[in-house]
């Protein structure tokens, strides 16, 4: 169970994004702020965080393109459930 602190994580991953270290940490912050987005329902964002995360870390392609997918799925959804998604041994919510 997590702390669900969504709006504290977003503005740190803000804030760490406007000074990454490398293209990891890049795609690793746009990754995790549309995750949190997400969380939030904000899937419009979330969906332009992931095409960012997309473009800085190519190998993260495939990862990348799943949590896209899921933004997508619950958009069209519109119900506010967040789906689990197996990802190279890692879960997303």
């Amino acid at each position: 169970m997590g702390l669900e602190r969504y709006e504290e994580a977003l503005a740190m991953y803000e804030q760490a994004l406007q000074y990454p270290e490398d293209s990891f940490d890049t795609y690793t912050g746009w990754r995790n702020k549309g995750l949190t987005l997400s969380a939030l329902e904000r899937y419009e964002e979330a969906l332009e965080s992931h095409d960012r995360a997309i473009e800085w870390y190519d190998r993260s392609e495939e990862e990348g393109t799943v949590l896209r997918d899921i933004a997508l799925r619950a958009r069209e959804q519109g119900t506010g459930k967040r789906e689990k998604q197996t990802v190279k041994g890692f879960q997303y919510l």
